[in-house]
């Protein structure tokens, strides 16, 4: 029967830059888990290499990757820390969300948050266009629309009296929008 080192050990590859990188399951910060049979509870992966190498883990005490690579489980790449120490060298290559920084414009940047805010920013630039969302700019409170509220009742009472192509002409707009109008995919709400 193999020991939990053998089953845990079976799931490491060692490459030739140092580090040994976990492939067995992962958790949702990109570290290993593995569970421990004994203390009948899933353990990240280096946690337990640092503690079979080192003993155990002082409460209070992290263990933190010096490789940056939070599969690897090779000891000589694990470091304790204070909580203070271990997240100011996380801030190095993580943002404050905990997004992962890349080198940009000969600095350190988040994508994802610079990739949000710009998107939010463009959305706010919408809005005060008055091409913003479905809910606050419907009907005649949107300032390219062509037909008021009344307008559109108008164009359905007329349903099957008047040729679409002429309340078209009437009111500026296309064919198909009357059509779309009388129909109530355009103007539902109504």
């Amino acid at each position: 029967m193999k020991t939990q080192q053998d089953r845990f050990w079976e799931k490491v590859e060692k490459r030739d830059d140092g580090c040994w990188i976990w492939l067995g399951s992962k958790g949702n910060k990109d570290h290993g888990l593995f569970w421990h049979s004994e203390e009948r509870k899933l353990i990240q992966s280096h946690r337990l290499a640092w503690m079979w190498a080192n003993g155990p883990i002082p409460a209070g005490l992290f263990v933190h990757h010096i490789c940056r690579n939070g599969l690897c489980v090779n000891a000589d790449h694990l470091q304790l820390m204070t909580r203070t120490e271990h997240e100011r060298e996380h801030r190095k290559t993580h943002c404050i969300r905990g997004h992962r920084l890349v080198e940009k414009w000969g600095e350190q940047v988040c994508d994802t948050c610079r990739r949000d805010f710009m998107r939010r920013k463009r959305a706010a630039q919408r809005v005060a266009r008055g091409y913003g969302r479905y809910e606050t700019l419907r009907g005649s409170h949107n300032k390219r629309s062509k037909v008021t509220e009344d307008d559109v009742l108008y164009i359905r009472s007329m349903k099957g009296k008047v040729m679409g192509k002429d309340l078209a002409a009437k009111f500026g707009i296309s064919s198909a929008q009357v059509s779309g109008i009388q129909s109530g995919r355009e103007w539902s709400w109504l």
